[in-house]
């Protein structure tokens, strides 16, 4: 009973450790995405390069785009770069990460968002 339990014990803590880790990944590829918007000034080669890597990582990126004129746009990586760009200076944008969280061991599947916003 007692070696139940320790396995128990080691595939729960096994897979709580592995959710943490897709966690703590999603959350550096969020800030590396922000931190590279920011530091091009939202061009937009590079915003395509981290919509294309976060397809790679099984990630769905989305951005939304406000202007110094409060003009907003909001663009998922498909179709054209958002129109409300033309033109204006981005003020800043809202950058949502969405990843997916499993525990398998409790049959845990879910869908998580991470938030930020780039300056």
């Amino acid at each position: 009973m007692g070696v139940l339990i320790i396995l128990l014990m080691g595939f729960s803590a096994g897979g709580i450790l592995g959710a943490y880790l897709c966690v703590a990944g999603a959350q550096d590829f969020h800030a590396q995405v922000i931190s590279e918007l920011e530091g091009s000034d939202y061009y937009p080669k590079v915003v395509e390069n981290c919509f294309a890597r976060a397809g790679e990582a099984g990630y769905q990126l989305e951005i939304t785009y406000y202007t110094e004129n409060g003009e907003s746009g909001t663009w998922d990586g498909t179709g054209v770069f958002p129109d409300v760009v033309e033109g204006n200076r981005i003020e800043m944008a809202k950058v949502n990460l969405t990843f997916p969280f499993r525990i398998a061991f409790f049959g845990i599947q879910q869908e998580h968002i991470l938030c930020g916003y780039a300056r």
